[in-house]
């Protein structure tokens, strides 16, 4: 019980973490552009471009709607990487504090899983194509617009079971992790997000 709490505790906050760095991606990139971006709970409002009347390159656009997905994927590949460096065998052990924070960073790669199945719903149910960044970035590269997403979630797959191997058996079955991200995402845009950033 005492692992399904801490795992809840560690991964309610993170939907909301998470979101907010992916989006503060786009918003870095906006900035450098000298547009005049504005940060929501879910999404970046471009602004106006420097230029009256055009809305930046398409190079340009293509780079601030890159620049979300890439934050996650460097977070979770710096994530991956540290659990690499402390992997060690940990039967019967719990995650000290540098195993939970590179386990959460790992995590940002969860994202790209999260768009595959978003992507297999989609086209399960006949309704087309997803509109999220990497769909945008496909299509602009003249890409099928599920590209992107298929290989982006294929490796969050490695990668997400690759975390499950390092983790303790006690933690690998707990509900917690995945309860706090359910928990978080509904209270994060459900609630809160739109509270604070709307």
């Amino acid at each position: 019980m005492r692992t399904f709490g801490l795992s809840l505790l560690v991964f309610l906050p993170m939907a909301a973490v998470g979101t907010q760095i992916h989006e503060w991606g786009h918003y870095g990139a906006a900035l450098a552009l000298g547009w005049s971006p504005e940060l929501h709970h879910g999404s970046v409002s471009f602004g106006a471009p420097r230029v009256a009347g055009a809305y930046g390159t398409e190079g340009e656009r293509l780079i601030a709607t890159a620049m979300g997905p890439l934050t996650n994927m460097a977070i979770g590949t710096l994530g991956l990487g540290a659990l690499w460096l402390r992997r060690r065998d940990r039967a019967g052990e719990s995650l000290d504090v540098g195993d939970w924070l590179a386990t959460v960073a790992a995590l940002f790669w969860s994202r790209q899983l999260f768009n595959l199945l978003q992507l297999l719903v989609v086209a399960g149910l006949g309704s087309g194509g997803t509109g999220g960044d990497e769909a945008r970035i496909a299509r602009a590269l003249g890409l099928p617009y599920w590209g992107l997403d298929a290989v982006g979630g294929g490796l969050a797959a490695v990668v997400c079971l690759r975390v499950l191997a390092w983790m303790p058996r006690p933690v690998w079955f707990s509900a917690g992790a995945a309860t706090g991200s359910l928990v978080g995402f509904a209270l994060w845009f459900g609630w809160l997000g739109p509270v604070l950033l709307p």
